[in-house]
């Protein structure tokens, strides 16, 4: 049994049809990237990575340390780090970006050191919710414990007073 194959020719007319398909396919697949990313980006979990120290002078500021310890059990630290130098002072208040987030899987201790303080951080309540653009669910931090009093989460800040 021997095949036969037939010849395809595309006119230029469907040759040109061809190529502008070209430019088409390329904006649907961009647009579609662009809508999962922004998808992606609309639908995380969100951590708490800013501490609004209120009424501590500058001084007091300068050496404040973070420690990270398992859920329930202050007793031995994970890990540690200081923060950095990166604070923004708004009328009494000192607003201070932490190097890494306050993780809802974890607690937490602030130490400022030239204040004498140590503040923990426990207790995060989260909230699920469905992802707007697409399927699956994201966490917020509803609610969290400072020194065992309970907070509800305004603006994703931790706010501290001296």
């Amino acid at each position: 049994m021997q095949r036969s194959f037939k010849k395809c020719t595309l006119s230029k007319n469907d040759y040109m049809r061809f190529i502008s398909l070209i430019p088409l396919c390329l904006l649907v697949t961009g647009i579609t990237s662009g809508f999962q990313s922004c998808c992606k980006a609309e639908c995380i979990d969100y951590d708490m990575s800013t501490l609004d120290f209120q009424n501590f002078n500058a001084i007091e500021m300068e050496k404040i340390k973070v420690r990270r310890f398992i859920r329930g059990n202050f007793t031995i630290a994970l890990d540690s780090y200081y923060v950095s130098t990166n604070n923004i002072i708004i009328k009494d208040t000192s607003r201070v970006y932490l190097d890494e987030p306050l993780l809802n899987d974890f607690d937490f201790t602030i130490d400022v050191e030239k204040a004498g303080r140590v503040y923990t951080i426990s207790d995060f309540n989260t909230r699920k919710e469905n992802c707007n653009c697409g399927p699956g669910t994201h966490k917020y931090i509803t609610g969290y414990k400072l020194n065992g009093v309970q907070y509800s989460v305004q603006n994703y800040i931790i706010e501290i007073k001296k």
